[in-house]
């Protein structure tokens, strides 16, 4: 889910509200279903994502780590993820975090 967090924030995927994230129940497990609706929304409601990071709705990186710190994923570990996303999205990045 922080994953797919910081790809909504990077890729300007600002239609990212509730009915998009979803979980599915196997064998007594919940797991997070796989991605949908991934479509750069720049303009996004008011120009904030639907859903806030840290309470942000332009969130930073420092939002997306304090928020991973919440869930007990340590800033370096959170880094490490929003990094990997970064890199992997590079063509399709929002000019704000193209550093």
């Amino acid at each position: 889910m922080f994953r797919l967090m910081a790809f909504n924030v990077f890729t300007d995927n600002k239609d990212d509200h509730a009915k998009n994230f979803s979980f599915i129940c196997h064998e007594g497990r919940w797991h997070l279903a796989p991605a949908y609706d991934l479509t750069p929304v720049p303009e996004g409601y008011h120009g904030e994502h639907a859903t806030s990071v840290n309470g942000n709705g332009k969130p930073t990186i420092d939002d997306m780590l304090i928020v991973g710190e919440s869930i007990r994923i340590h800033k370096k570990r959170g880094m490490e993820i929003i990094d990997f996303v970064r890199e992997h999205c590079k063509e399709i990045l929002s000019k704000d975090y193209l550093s």
